[in-house]
């Protein structure tokens, strides 16, 4: 090739190339929001044209609850719970549970799929008055949680006691999150932030090319006002929270927190009032949420110190009975303000 006809080829890829920029349309912020797994969902993205709409969503969230609701008598995990040996499970349930197997070792029993039983014995789930449970009975269902195996093979499952029943809550809604947030990169949208039921992911940047910020409400009063913290500078990252005050069952007299200690069989009562994680996927702050309710502000951040892109924000009860707050280092730089409101 000569040197007059590789110069006149280069012009030419250049003035397509400047053109096609030229040409190619501004990005616009486009969203989608509804009800779905008994909360609200939102979805905000930018891109060049109405990329996503809101039968794609909804056919997903269908998959979704006909897989991992444990409400929808007719999803896979409802039968497999109901199951008295062997079930076939999806994609999805497997997933999830192959990932609630290595966050109970990863946590060391912090955090617990296979708590329903308990979970049924403290009257969660269901509005029937239900004393606190004397602690043979208590130990008797704890026993036989941590004795119970579940052996995989494919797409089947295999129970080794027939009472063994799972409780995906406290990871499932993470699970669904990370799916829609890949469901967005596929169509090749880069700039969004997905929130389902207050848990967040986020890629990218706003319309502004500024970073996504996030609110996160902490309990904590200043001044009479109930402040908020902000967050930004994060990417390609997960938002959750957990709290005690969230959801609680009444007992007599007694308000006991919703989340139970799986060492125990015992409702947390260690003094912390939420605890906000940040990780790279959703399904992972979803699960250190509540692990890091039961482990405590001590055993919490040093779990985190061998896990380096993990933050977490406790707010929890003080000596003088107020409600504070305390942050690893990895969470304390995308903190950038607190609003009072």
């Amino acid at each position: 090739m000569n040197l007059r006809y590789s110069i006149s080829l280069l012009l030419v890829l250049f003035f397509i190339c400047s053109y096609s920029i030229q040409i190619q349309p501004s990005s616009h912020t486009y969203t989608l929001s509804g009800k779905a797994q008994g909360t609200s969902y939102s979805i905000k993205y930018q891109y060049s044209y109405e990329a996503v709409s809101h039968q794609e969503i909804d056919s997903i969230f269908s998959v979704f609850d006909y897989s991992l609701s444990r409400y929808n008598t007719a999803s896979h995990l409802s039968k497999l719970n109901r199951s008295r040996y062997k079930a076939k499970v999806d994609s999805h349930l497997l997933s999830v549970i192959n990932y609630a197997q290595s966050m109970q070792l990863s946590t060391n029993g912090c955090f617990e799929y296979r708590l329903l039983p308990l979970l049924n014995l403290w009257g969660y789930g269901n509005s029937k008055p239900v004393q606190v449970p004397d602690l043979a009975k208590i130990q008797s269902v704890l026993d036989h949680i941590h004795n119970s195996e579940l052996n995989i093979k494919l797409l089947s499952i295999y129970k080794s006691s027939k009472d063994l029943a799972l409780d995906l809550d406290g990871i499932a809604q993470g699970y669904c999150v990370d799916q829609l947030a890949s469901f967005l990169m596929q169509k090749g949208i880069r700039d969004y932030i997905v929130e389902l039921g207050g848990e967040i992911y986020l890629s990218g940047t706003d319309i502004n090319a500024r970073p996504w910020k996030v609110g996160v409400e902490n309990n904590v009063m200043e001044g009479g006002k109930k402040m908020e913290i902000v967050l930004s500078g994060m990417n390609n990252v997960a938002v959750t929270t957990s709290g005690s005050l969230q959801k609680f069952k009444k007992i007599g007299d007694h308000y006991f927190s919703h989340i139970i200690d799986p060492r125990t069989g015992y409702p947390v009562q260690n003094g912390i009032v939420s605890v906000t994680v940040i990780a790279p996927k959703a399904i992972q702050a979803d699960a250190l949420d509540n692990a890091f309710m039961v482990m405590g502000i001590k055993d919490g951040f040093e779990w985190a110190v061998n896990h380096p892109h993990i933050g977490i924000y406790f707010t929890y009860v003080d000596s003088n009975g107020n409600v504070t707050d305390t942050a690893n280092a990895y969470f304390k730089q995308f903190l950038q303000a607190k609003n009072g409101n």
